[in-house]
């Protein structure tokens, strides 16, 4: 599953977690008890299930390998 910040649109994705901040591929996002948006601070509040198939989704590696 993805997950999206809505105020920045960080992607969240249970299949590669979030290695720069601790959290191993595979790591259910609802799993998580607290989340912080690394790119904006959100907290695990401001994400929102992705609708399958975003065409503009990116993984959090993705997305980490552009900066």
């Amino acid at each position: 599953m993805k997950y999206v910040c809505e105020l920045c649109g960080k992607v969240y994705d249970d299949t590669v977690g979030d290695i720069a901040h601790g959290i191993p591929a595979g790591t259910d996002f609802l799993s998580l008890t607290a989340y912080e948006c690394p790119d904006c601070g959100s907290g695990k509040e401001a994400f929102v299930q992705a609708a399958s198939g975003a065409s503009a989704a990116q993984s959090t590696s993705d997305h980490d390998s552009q900066r």
